[in-house]
Order: structure tokens, then sequence, then C-alpha cells
């Protein structure tokens, strides 16, 4: 898998859809890929459910997301493209304890 694609980790933490979440995972898209892309392949991963993740942009209380710290926003920022490397935070202000 090398050069055409990149490492992003990724927290999920946080009530969302009526479920605590508090998971990491370490996920490969393709070089390029974007915030959309990525969000499709944690639905691969299968383990928060089948669309668990393409479902966020739509929630009318969305969780607040974070790249390498700054503030983003799924609505806006889901063609952004995405760096090996690069760290994404989803919260709710409902964390897990």
């Amino acid at each position: 898998m090398g050069r055409e694609t990149i490492e992003v980790k990724v927290d999920v933490e946080g009530v969302i859809l009526g479920r605590k979440v508090k998971e990491k995972f370490n996920v490969r898209v393709k070089k390029g890929g974007t915030l959309k892309d990525l969000l499709k392949a944690l639905d691969k991963c299968n383990r928060l459910g089948k669309r668990f993740f393409r479902d966020l942009p739509t929630l009318i209380d969305l969780p607040e997301l974070e790249i390498n710290g700054e503030k983003c926003s799924f609505l806006k920022d889901l063609r952004k493209k995405l760096k090996d490397g690069d760290c994404i935070y989803i919260y709710t202000n409902s964390r897990c304890h």
C-alpha cells in the first residue's frame, strides 16, 4: 500500500447518534483523499455501524470536528484534502468518562 495511500489518525469521543462512543482508528485513504473519502473508509471498518460516519454531516446537532487541532466544519470541509499523519478529532461536549 505504500505511496499511493496516506495514513490518518481518527479519535471519536462523546455521545453521537444516541450512543456513547470512544474509539481510535488508524485509517488509510488514497493520496489526495478528502474528509469525505475518510468518512467512507471509516464506515468500511464497520466498528460503529454501516453508515455511522457518512451520516454525521446530515445530523441537526453536528459533532465538533478538528483536523490537527484546528476547528473545521463537516459541511464546509468535506472536500478538504488530507495529508499523511493528519489527526482528526470528532467529538461532542457530552464526553464519555
